[in-house]
């Protein structure tokens, strides 16, 4: 069941004449209890020794060990009753049009922003025993405070071109690691000063992140046609340990919005015909 409630109020300029403007905020609060989520035994590993080592997740009783060895022997990673969840935000969307004249020529210029700040994202779960876990995802990967696209282009007669950038605000995982080496048990790469070396940690954040895309188009009666550029600067995901958020099997954050960077630099072409 869920409960939501929207607030949004909406601007559009009435003075100008030569350009249209709009401003649209919109508040939203959303309520989500008996959820069901199926996480995977990763997940669970993660979250029971990495994530959360100081403060025992609820998780932590889906795991067996071997009372020999206390070697991992089973992960219960069945279907899991969330308590619930809360989303709060503001939406904000800014929009821009005007006609110029260039050369002698008619153009259209276009602008559109769309921005979403996050003012609480939390999940609650309760355990076997009717224990509360909250967690606080606004802050984490996938989970950006600030995150937004903006479109700026021009048209002309039959033909547009239009570009875009995505924004992700910067992120940190929770519960960061302590500076260490291998001597003192928290690093297995890093010898420390004694050796001549320097201390380290697990790398479990991310500094604000960019892409852009280019795209020329032409829309005809019945033809029309796209060639563009995806990630035009070749922009790279963020580089993080594989032991603090899920990834592609390397170092890139998987599901956090990073994924033109995985492809690099790309073109395209799309091309329609109606009959």
């Amino acid at each position: 069941t869920s409960e939501s409630f929207t607030v949004g109020l909406t601007f559009e300029q009435p003075w100008i004449d030569d350009f249209d403007f709009s401003a649209r905020v919109t508040y939203y609060d959303i309520l989500i209890e008996g959820a069901i989520a199926e996480p995977s035994s990763q997940f669970i590993v993660n979250d029971c020794y990495t994530i959360q080592p100081s403060f025992p997740s609820a998780f932590c009783d889906r795991i067996t060990r071997d009372p020999n060895d206390q070697s991992l022997t089973l992960i219960s990673a069945t279907p899991i009753n969330i308590n619930s969840e809360t989303a709060k935000g503001v939406d904000v969307n800014l929009n821009y049009n005007q006609d110029v004249t260039l050369f002698g020529r008619n153009v259209g210029l276009f602008g559109d922003l769309d921005a979403n700040y996050k003012v609480e994202r939390d999940v609650s779960q309760i355990d076997a025993n009717g224990n509360e876990t909250v967690t606080d995802l606004i802050g984490r990967f996938g989970y950006a405070e600030w995150t937004g696209n903006l479109s700026v282009g021009a048209e002309y007669d039959d033909f547009r071109v239009t570009w875009s950038t995505r924004y992700i605000g910067d992120v940190q995982q929770p519960d960061s690691d302590e500076f260490s080496n291998v001597f003192e048990g928290g690093s297995v790469t890093c010898l420390g000063p004694d050796a001549g070396d320097v201390n380290c940690r697990d790398v479990d954040f991310a500094e604000e992140w960019f892409s852009h895309d280019l795209a020329i188009g032409y829309s005809g009666d019945t033809f029309d046609m796209t060639v563009g550029v995806r990630n035009v600067f070749d922009e790279e995901p963020p580089m993080i340990d594989p032991t603090e958020y899920t990834t592609n099997g390397g170092n890139a954050p998987l599901g956090a919005g990073y994924t033109p960077g995985f492809f690099g630099r790309t073109a395209f072409i799309r091309i329609g015909k109606r009959f």
